[in-house]
């Protein structure tokens, strides 16, 4: 890493449901610094792909009951949403594991989308885990490559327990001391405003 960007010669720019794109410790893309994304679907839309993603890690002061009443014995804590990006805000994307699941993850794929237009209480029992976000991303894929040939985002796949992580574990800094090369030297970055 050199001024916080990711340098490794050949990162990977395999795009599917199921990775997590993390970013860069110098990357200033606003919300998405000291980010993980967990790309949940892409899909061909007209001249371009597009990854639809929600970030990780970020808990919300929304509790779920009052809101999504039915669905949240289903949920593991803590019981809030988590804010998922800044697209369609008032949309609520369920990520889960379990038998019940219809739509797995392709590299990943002991978790999936929880459709929530079923009857919960038909699901008790078959789920193990779920996590509420509201909002996602959209991120076209050209823009996804472009960021990481510039070192601002790398590619890894998901992990199911740092989708379901407590709220006391760092998503982020466990992703970087994942990753290849020098990354894991910079899990300990913190930036002077958060001295």
């Amino acid at each position: 890493m050199n001024n916080g960007q990711f340098e490794d010669e050949a990162p990977s720019l395999d795009i599917a449901p199921g990775r997590f794109i993390v970013a860069a410790p110098g990357n200033e893309y606003g919300f998405l610094q000291r980010s993980v994304q967990l790309i949940f679907h892409c899909e061909n839309s007209g001249d371009e792909s597009v990854a639809y993603t929600v970030v990780l890690g970020r808990m919300t002061d929304i509790p779920l009951q009052g809101m999504i009443d039915a669905w949240a014995p289903l949920a593991g804590k803590p019981h809030a949403f988590f804010h998922g990006g800044m697209s369609n805000r008032n949309a609520v994307i369920a990520l889960a594991t379990g038998s019940s699941l219809t739509d797995p993850l392709e590299r990943c794929p002991s978790v999936g989308v929880l459709q929530l237009s079923g009857d919960p209480a038909s699901l008790i029992g078959t789920i193990g885990q779920a996590r509420f976000f509201m909002g996602i991303n959209s991120v076209p894929f050209s823009t996804l490559k472009e960021g990481i040939a510039e070192g601002h985002f790398r590619l890894m796949d998901a992990r199911p327990d740092l989708i379901f992580a407590p709220r006391t574990t760092d998503v982020w800094r466990e992703c970087m001391r994942a990753l290849p090369g020098t990354a894991p030297l910079w899990s300990t970055f913190t930036p002077y405003g958060e001295n």
